[in-house]
């Protein structure tokens, strides 16, 4: 999971129809804590995030800059 970038939908129920509803936005994992089941997200919006659904895509991002 790690650097995959997660989409935030606004449905907030995996009733609703998550794949036609728009996104709010996106995240990306970087670091992934198993222990304490937490992920570290790195994200364009101040905390708190929205309680939403997250989608994991194939998409990965890794900067080499850091």
């Amino acid at each position: 999971m790690m650097h995959h970038v997660l989409a935030l939908s606004f449905s907030t129920t995996v009733e609703e129809d998550v794949v036609r509803n728009s996104v709010a936005g996106f995240v990306c994992v970087t670091n992934v804590d198993t222990s304490q089941q937490m992920l570290t997200l790195l994200s364009p919006q101040p905390k708190p995030l929205p309680e939403t659904i997250y989608l994991m895509s194939d998409v990965q991002f890794i900067d080499n800059n850091v």
